[in-house]
């Protein structure tokens, strides 16, 4: 299982489900049958950039302590490799640009 925290906003919304840029993220996650790669495709179509946390404590050890290649496509790249992403307590955190799709994965 892959579990994804975001920020949300700590005061009463009435339109909080509308208000929710979340709803606006698209998220895919596979993991290697035996447990040793990982890879998510993520589309961000909000406005803004996104900081997104990514809980990895079901993915085997020796894919955690794998490189985690980040590339992004958006309107000025296509499938451009940006700074490997480093694993920390199991958790992988990552800025997603606005209007993006990111790949995150340890395949080579």
């Amino acid at each position: 299982m892959v579990e994804i925290t975001y920020s949300q906003p700590t005061k009463f919304d009435v339109y909080k489900y509308w208000h929710n840029s979340f709803r606006h993220i698209r998220i895919l996650a596979f993991v290697s049958p035996d447990g040793n790669d990982y890879t998510m495709l993520i589309m961000n179509g909000i406005e803004s950039d996104v900081d997104l946390s990514v809980n990895l404590n079901d993915v085997g050890n020796n894919a955690l302590s794998k490189a985690v290649k980040h590339f992004v496509t958006d309107k000025t790249d296509n499938c451009s490799p940006k700074n490997d992403l480093s694993v920390q307590t199991n958790t992988i955190h990552v800025l997603l640009p606005e209007h993006s799709i990111s790949t995150i994965t340890t395949l080579k």
